[in-house]
């Protein structure tokens, strides 16, 4: 179980990861919004992600 949780987080990072270079390369310069808007998303990111873990600890995943 925390072998899959381990590698299902590090697929998200991955992903994220080419998100951002994405995002990047189809940015023409600095994108509009606060300087701490990417920490604050990371941060609710992280606590949905929290929930998810708790209820699959709980319910496990498939029901």
């Amino acid at each position: 179980m925390a072998g899959e949780s381990f590698l299902r987080e590090r697929e998200i990072h991955q992903m994220t990861s080419r998100v951002d270079r994405t995002l990047a390369n189809l940015a023409p310069g600095e994108l509009a919004g606060a300087p701490d808007s990417g920490v604050e998303l990371a941060d609710e990111v992280e606590a949905v992600l929290a929930v998810y873990r708790e209820l699959d600890e709980r319910y496990g995943a498939g029901g």
